[in-house]
Parts: C-alpha cells; structure tokens; sequence
C-alpha cells in the first residue's frame, strides 16, 4: 500500500507540474498577445500624428513639395493603411 501511495504521489506531484507549466505558457501567450495589440494601437496613432503633419505641411509654404518628396520615398512596405489613406487624400485635395 504504501508504494502505491508513493506511486499516486508522484503522478499527482507531475501532473501539477505540467499543468503549472501550462499555465505559465497561456500567461505569457496572453502578455504577447496584450504586447501586440498595444503595439498596433501605437503604430495607428502614429500613422494619424503623421497625416496631420502632412496636412498641415501642405497648407504651409512650400508644404505640398515636401510632403510629394516625403511620399515618394515611401515604399508600399512602410506607409500603413491608414496613411496611405491621408496621402491619397491629400494628393486628391490639391
């Protein structure tokens, strides 16, 4: 009996492990996951801060040439949506 105590102990003293280390695994997925929302938020935030400068650039003298050589510069890769949105804007205002 008492090695089937010591055997029940140790499959109980595992199965904790695993699941404590599960556990841990899903905490760390779920601050990725909090890590890569907020870094989305911030890039949106950045692409809006972005077009008001522009905007306000092409309003100012000589704005509109700096802003054309600014997007010309840009590749497909590093303009986000929501800046190639302002930039067309303000391609189609001028």
């Amino acid at each position: 009996m008492s090695s089937l105590c010591k055997l029940l102990l140790g499959g109980a003293v595992a199965i904790a492990f695993v699941l404590g280390m599960t556990v841990q695994s899903l905490s760390e997925r779920s601050r990725i996951e909090e890590d890569r929302v907020e870094v989305n938020r911030l890039r949106f935030e950045l692409a809006q801060w972005q077009c008001r400068w522009m905007t306000l650039a092409v309003e100012s003298e000589g704005g509109e040439q700096k802003v054309k050589e600014f997007m010309d510069s840009q590749t497909e890769i590093t303009v986000s949506p929501p800046k190639r949105e302002c930039l067309e804007k303000i391609r189609n205002a001028k």
